[in-house]
């Protein structure tokens, strides 16, 4: 597992690894702030929405992303 943490701006990812029958799988989850969504989709030409939808990306937090979430996430995995 890997975590890479930010708070407003950036994203916050986490990522797994394994190793599946000789082949190498790999997933990531990205998670942004809620408010942000509107201004990141459009400054990094990116459709959080659709990520969103799809399971890619979380929507946590207001101005700054809950850390409580990823702990959370993580827990969970």
């Amino acid at each position: 597992m890997g975590l890479d943490l930010a708070q407003t701006d950036d994203n916050t990812a986490v990522s797994m690894v394994t190793e599946d029958n000789g082949k190498i799988r790999a997933k990531v989850w990205g998670i942004l702030p809620k408010d942000r969504v509107e201004i990141k989709s459009q400054k990094e030409d990116v459709d959080y929405k659709r990520l969103i939808a799809a399971g890619n990306c979380f929507a946590e937090g207001e101005e700054v992303i809950d850390y409580r979430f990823v702990e959370r996430l993580i827990m969970s995995l």
